[in-house]
């Protein structure tokens, strides 16, 4: 039996290690889902790559914010009776955990992105935390570097410190476990274009954890490295194939300047502050945040740096404010 069925036990453990951890039971409840899922999904895929900024949290440990969706991918670029495969089998761990999927007719067989939205019978309903768990899956593009990590869960952690492992054994979804997760330095680098592409597509809502991340990140890693300035140019020849999708992947894409510039404008402060600030443990304000970030990026312009004969200029197109719209010139330059 899984510890969630038996609910008495489940808030008992909750309430203990939220005490113990210092942190919301609602947080402690949510990622015991977390872990349980991404447990079966590693034994049953075992090619499905864990990413995004759950991983920074369950897998490197570097950032102090709870992060409660599951972002995975794949180690290869799937044909289609594959996708449908993996659509299947995560459809069948979430049955055969007792858990309801709450929007299966929204899920498909063939497509690059899904979205599965767990329904969860929340024994401890947190305003900052969804009702639900989401798994999403994005076969467009293949992650790299891949490494394998360990992942475990607060109860467990809890339960090691006490000396009681042996609850495990009784409820086995506790136990760590190894599976494939997406390299920290790829993870800084997506997150840099996230927070581009939100901000020239206007949209800064629940999207500050990008700042939060970028600066926990950069604080374990050499972000300045020969190692980032290579993957960073690699992974923007490979997402500017879509530049409408990834409008800050464009070959001449003053990604220097944008970033400078949506933290000047304090673009995403508001969320950050109403939000992220929320699912913090470490109490980061926007502010330390900003100032950290703004010294890194004006010290990284090598990292940003690839030859082409074309500039880009922005044009103000949007009332609100930070908000750019990119348009090709030669020998242009930012307005």
């Amino acid at each position: 039996m899984h510890l969630f069925k038996d609910k008495e036990t489940f808030e008992q453990l909750i309430i203990a290690t939220g005490a113990a951890k210092s942190l919301s039971e609602a947080i402690v409840e949510k990622d015991y889902y977390v872990s349980m899922l991404l447990r079966e999904l590693s034994e049953r895929l075992p090619d499905i790559v864990f990413k995004g900024g759950t991983s920074l949290s369950k897998a490197y440990h570097v950032i102090d914010r709870f992060s409660e969706d599951i972002d995975l991918t794949f180690v290869a670029r799937l044909k289609n009776t594959e996708l449908k495969r993996s659509k299947e089998c995560i459809i069948a761990i979430i049955a055969d955990l007792g858990l309801e999927l709450a929007n299966p007719d929204r899920v498909m067989s063939r497509r690059r992105f899904n979205c599965y939205e767990i329904y969860l019978d929340n024994l401890r309903p947190n305003h900052a935390l969804k009702e639900h768990l989401l798994i999403e899956t994005f076969a467009h593009y293949v992650p790299y570097p891949v490494v394998e990590k360990r992942i475990s869960n607060y109860i467990f952690e809890y339960l090691e410190s006490i000396d009681r492992i042996d609850l495990a054994e009784v409820f086995p979804e506790l136990k760590p476990f190894s599976m494939k997760v997406q390299s920290i330095e790829r993870t800084y680098i997506d997150k840099i274009f996230a927070v581009m592409d939100h901000y020239v597509k206007c949209n800064s809502i629940g999207l500050s954890r990008h700042l939060y991340d970028l600066h926990k990140i950069a604080e374990h890693v050499d972000v300045k490295s020969e190692t980032i300035r290579s993957l960073f140019l690699d992974v923007q020849k490979e997402l500017a194939v879509d530049v409408e999708q990834n409008p800050s992947a464009e070959i001449g894409f003053a990604c220097q300047k944008v970033l400078i510039s949506l933290l000047e404008s304090d673009y995403y402060k508001a969320d950050y502050e109403s939000i992220t600030a929320q699912l913090i443990q470490d109490n980061m304000s926007y502010e330390a945040v900003k100032l950290f970030l703004l010294v890194t990026f004006e010290n990284m312009c090598d990292c940003f740096a690839r030859p082409t004969k074309f500039r880009v200029r922005y044009r103000n197109e949007s009332p609100k404010k930070g908000c750019y719209r990119p348009t090709r010139m030669r020998c242009g330059t930012i307005l």
